[in-house]
């Protein structure tokens, strides 16, 4: 069987996305879109794709597709991906999904109307060593968790080239909270379970927001605190310690690859220190196509075989009322309740 995939957006999609598609034998690249049709010729020509558009509408009308991987500014995607679930296309689509929760509603009830494959680009999960993590906390060999500190801070390229961008303003899905901390919001609750209250601090505002602080609540009665920030240079540091009821892990990644450096680290209460449990295979390219291809061949299975995979845009919905949550806490300096299954009370 032949995929025949579409992708719009040519930053992360062409880095990472037609690669990761490209390492499933049954994808074909068909078509690319960007804004600018010379950059959409430019990636055609040099990576071999069929038809190139600077219409993305066109695309799916006229490029034959089975799927469409949608890789851009979460203010766009809402429109793109229920116009390609209306031509009856799978849809692979980068988080956050949208820019408020409203509007990634309406993805996951078109995905869920017309009953076709979709995935959201949620990575953590997929790596190694944070899977092994997740066994660890499943088997509950050091007991119960009872708390996590999550420190994530780096300096991003939009901030670091002072770049008048949507990736350093909040509410069109840019700054620290939608883009970083929507990775972490799904990671967390695929390790933890649901989150049930958030507490949060952004500076030096929520529509430039470069650095959180964030107090969680879970379900389960274990509790987390939270600090990331994207102006942080030389600093890199994305570290994730657990504490149980007789040990800790330790989920750390000091390298300049999001994905490709970490290491976990573990031990009980009785241990001196912590022993390396695993590590991350270096890819010497970009370290996020790894994880970003087990997800597209799982998507790719689905559009095969049937079989569902995920995470989905109903995961991607979660996700957006979570950052809105937490964007509500800042805003209103209150603790936000947060029902794990319907979203966040009051909003």
């Amino acid at each position: 069987m032949t995929i025949r995939v579409g992708i719009i957006g040519l930053g992360y999609g062409r880095q990472v996305l037609i690669p990761a598609f490209r390492a499933d034998d049954r994808v074909h690249i068909r078509a690319v879109a960007a804004r600018r049709i010379g950059k959409a010729a430019e990636c055609a020509a040099a990576e071999g794709i069929d038809l190139w558009f600077d219409d993305w509408r066109r695309m799916l009308a006229e490029a034959g597709l089975d799927a469409v991987a949608v890789a851009c500014p979460p203010s766009a995607q809402p429109e793109m991906v229920c116009a390609a679930l209306g031509h009856g296309l799978a849809v692979f689509c980068e988080k956050p999904v949208a820019t408020d929760p409203a509007d990634a509603s309406r993805m996951a009830t078109a995905a869920e109307k017309a009953g076709r494959p979709n995935m959201v680009d949620f990575l953590f999960p997929e790596l190694e060593t944070w899977r092994r993590a997740k066994a660890m906390v499943d088997a509950a060999e050091f007991g119960r968790p009872l708390h996590a500190h999550l420190s994530w801070h780096f300096l991003s390229y939009a901030v670091a080239h002072g770049l008048d961008s949507w990736k350093r303003v909040g509410i069109e899905g840019g700054g620290v909270v939608a883009p970083v901390l929507s990775h972490s919001f799904h990671a967390l609750e695929w390790l933890f379970g649901p989150i049930s209250g958030i507490s949060a601090r952004l500076a030096p505002d929520d529509r430039r927001e470069t650095s959180a602080i964030l107090a969680l609540a879970f379900d389960s009665g274990m509790t987390a605190s939270v600090g990331a920030s994207i102006d942080s240079a030389p600093l890199r540091e994305h570290r994730l310690d657990v504490t149980f009821a007789h040990g800790c892990l330790r989920l750390e990644n000091s390298s300049g690859d999001h994905a490709s450096g970490f290491r976990l680290l573990a031990g009980s209460h009785g241990d001196g220190s912590m022993a390396l449990i695993a590590e991350e295979t270096a890819t010497g390219g970009d370290g996020r196509i790894v994880p970003a291809s087990r997800l597209a061949r799982r998507f790719c299975d689905w559009i095969a075989d049937g079989t569902p995979g995920g995470p989905t845009l109903a995961d991607g919905l979660r996700v957006q009322r979570l950052i809105a949550a937490t964007g509500r806490a800042h805003r209103d300096r209150v603790w936000i309740p947060v029902d794990g299954d319907a979203g966040i009370l009051g909003l």
